[in-house]
């Protein structure tokens, strides 16, 4: 069984690093100590958007730099949080890319540090959600792209979209996929903007968890039907209304 890895590398979004800049002290305390494991466990309500691409998206200009599975990018990876060393995030990258069907899609310009990375699994199988605890078993030649991160120097210049962009078009044209899949927290507002404005990427599902007092109350949301993804942990209903 082929899932989403855990650990330092991948947990980038769920810390909360593209939060959007601005946001007033208080609101961001509040946001933290809503996301503490033990408060989201006795009682939240949680949301995972499944969004897909089936075409290629249109890339946009740029002089950046691309590669993929680039050791000399990675290399240029400078530590910006006390949780992931330099050394650290060397190790697991090598490991990553040792891996069958695993990519690490990089971004820098022509001097200075690792601008992005995003990770990429060709022939994903299925994958657990621990956000929402909820699993999911994909089609046939289904890419999953997962832990994205940006340097804080360049946030905010459009390098998340477009590592969207680039891991897309590499899991449809270069490795065959069919699908090209992302899993978003509703509440990621940054991240939720960042996918949204991906051409061609489109809500697939919503993944819903409430839990009440330690229990969890599943759902899943269908807003695309030609995704033939089975959803193995909650009934499937359908969309109705507006969604993100």
């Amino acid at each position: 069984m082929i899932g989403i890895p855990t650990g330092p590398l991948v947990a980038a979004e769920a810390k909360g690093i593209f939060m959007t800049p601005g946001v007033p002290r208080h609101a961001s305390f509040i946001w933290k100590l809503r996301r503490q494991p033990f408060v989201r466990t006795l009682w939240s309500n949680r949301q995972l958007c499944l969004r897909v691409a089936d075409t290629v998206c249109a890339a946009p200009a740029t002089t950046l730099e691309f590669g993929i599975n680039d050791l000399q990018h990675l290399s240029r990876f400078e530590q910006t949080t006390s949780w992931l060393t330099r050394d650290d995030f060397l190790s697991l990258s090598r490991k990553h890319c040792e891996q069958r069907d695993c990519y690490i899609i990089t971004v820098v310009d022509a001097q200075g540090p690792l601008l992005g990375y995003g990770m990429a699994q060709a022939n994903a199988v299925e994958s657990h959600f621990s956000e929402v605890d909820q699993r999911v078993r994909w089609p046939d030649r289904t890419g999953t792209m997962f832990s994205g991160f940006v340097h804080p120097s360049a946030r905010g210049c459009g390098i998340h979209s477009m590592l969207h962009v680039a891991r897309i078009n590499f899991l449809i044209c270069e490795c065959g996929m069919r699908w090209a899949v992302g899993a978003v927290e509703a509440d990621n507002v940054s991240a939720m903007h960042s996918s949204q404005k991906t051409t061609n990427f489109r809500l697939a599902a919503i993944l819903e968890t409430r839990f009440r007092l330690g229990f969890p109350l599943r759902a899943v949301t269908a807003i695309d039907s030609t995704f033939d993804a089975q959803f193995l942990d909650a009934p499937l209903r359908e969309a109705s209304g507006s969604h993100p």
